[in-house]
């Protein structure tokens, strides 16, 4: 007997009455991207508490999801960038305005082990249903490598 994936309801191509040209697709596939991307992907709370933290965060960083969550985001960002960085994110938290939204940002990171990362990120502002922001959404890629 084989451990299968338990069956997933279909989700027809349109649906009267979604939001979207897909339609509304369930939870579940939001959580399937974020645990298959090859991309770390992070999202804190408006506090920059970690709230996710994907398989790629863990193998990037060093730190499992069980120990980055319910931390803040500084168990990434190195020492002497720390005020510069949450100076950065209260603005866009607390003013709902991205500093260069929409562009690919780099910045230092640090790994469980100590060693400096480069790291590219986007990052997103997730948005309530009353248009408030309760949190951001970051994608990141190490390249350290191409940075040498």
């Amino acid at each position: 007997m084989t451990d299968a994936p338990p069956a997933r309801p279909a989700v027809p191509a349109t649906a009267e009455g979604t939001t979207g040209p897909f339609g509304e697709l369930p939870a579940f596939y939001a959580q399937d991207v974020l645990h298959e991307a090859v991309e770390a992907v992070i999202v804190a709370d408006r506090s920059g508490v970690i709230r996710r933290w994907n398989p790629s965060a863990a193998r990037m960083f060093g730190y499992s999801a069980e120990e980055a969550v319910g931390q803040p985001v500084d168990l990434i960002v190195p020492q002497e960038l720390r005020a510069a960085h949450w100076g950065g994110y209260r603005h866009a938290v607390f003013r709902g305005v991205l500093a260069e939204p929409g562009k690919l940002a780099a910045a230092p990171a640090v790994h469980k082990d100590g060693t400096r990362l480069s790291v590219e990120f986007h990052a997103t502002l997730l948005h309530d249903d009353r248009g408030h922001v309760y949190g951001v959404a970051a994608v990141l890629r190490d390249v350290t490598a191409g940075a040498d």
